[in-house]
């Protein structure tokens, strides 16, 4: 089969690793080699700079499986987010109990930008914390209430500057990727689908921009009128 070809030939599968690879993701051999498995394969290898060994061992585990062959798009633009905005490793995305490249972009950029408007940064909140579970559970975990991030998301959130350029990042029809990564190591600068073009997030969680601010139109705490 053309698919296993591609796991032991591109993807340095060994033979006997097969059965379980295919067990964690069945949906693989029903995915296109050109247009979604090949692209993935060079946005982990090239652009995250994945190890090939690690990377197999991923393929392997069904959690981290679904999310290794998604959308190369979906792929590029929430790696983009989670690394430049929020400042994570993939080993942190990985090892996040919520499948991150499962999750809805603008839900991740939802939570992290209003505990970012609390003023406070990840601190000691584990990051399934943040990302996954219940809204409820979020707030809890933040000391706030539901009425505030409600009164967040329909008041502050939609006019700022966060959502408008998350709007026009997410992958559009007629907006395709850079494509994939040849294969370099990890923090290499041979960075593929958007990595030639990393000014348009105004740098990311590194360097203190706009995306990690405190934003989101003005903040939640100053609404409250001080601290918790």
């Amino acid at each position: 089969d053309e698919k296993v070809r591609f796991l032991m030939g591109e993807a340095n599968v060994h033979p006997d690793d097969i059965p379980a690879v295919l067990t964690a993701y069945p949906q693989l051999l029903i995915r296109s080699i050109p247009d979604t498995l090949r692209p993935a394969l060079r946005f982990w290898l090239g652009t995250v700079g994945v190890p090939d060994e690690e990377l197999v061992e991923y393929f392997k585990v069904r959690k981290k499986a679904v999310q290794m062959w998604v959308s190369p798009e979906n792929l590029a633009t929430k790696w983009r987010f989670a690394e430049e905005v929020m400042g994570l490793s993939y080993d942190e995305v990985m090892s996040c109990k919520e499948p991150y490249f499962r999750l809805s972009l603008e839900k991740a950029a939802k939570r992290h930008f209003f505990l970012r408007s609390l003023g406070e940064d990840r601190g000691g909140l584990d990051l399934s914390t943040i990302l996954g579970g219940s809204d409820a559970k979020y707030v809890k975990a933040l000391d706030t209430t539901m009425a505030e991030f409600e009164r967040w998301q329909n008041e502050d959130w939609p006019a700022s500057e966060e959502a408008r350029t998350l709007a026009w990042i997410q992958p559009q029809k007629t907006r395709r990727s850079g494509g994939g990564a040849m294969r370099g190591g990890r923090g290499g600068n041979k960075r593929g689908g958007y990595g030639s073009d990393r000014g348009d997030y105004g740098g990311g969680a590194r360097s203190g921009s706009r995306w990690n601010s405190g934003g989101g139109g003005g903040g939640a705490r100053s609404q409250r009128g001080g601290g918790r």
